[in-house]
């Protein structure tokens, strides 16, 4: 699955994104949704990533805004 380009796992119960360096071709990746989230700073090492969908409430965060200065599309959802 190193391969995984497009990944969806709003709405369910992952709370830590620490193996999403797992997959290094991530384009899209879709975390909104998703009670009691931690945002891990591990998402700097999806190179390839190109749009993230997340929560609004995320918008400062340091991790977040890291990504939206490299050019990554934030997609901001409310909860």
């Amino acid at each position: 699955m190193t391969g995984l380009q497009v990944l969806d796992i709003s709405h369910t119960r992952i709370r830590n994104l620490s193996n999403i360096v797992k997959y290094p071709k991530l384009t899209a990746l879709d975390i909104s949704h998703i009670e009691g989230l931690s945002i891990s700073q591990h998402l700097i090492w999806c190179r390839d990533l190109r749009s993230l969908t997340i929560s609004e409430k995320f918008k400062d965060n340091p991790t977040i805004r890291a990504l939206a200065n490299r050019g990554v599309i934030m997609i901001y959802t409310n909860e």
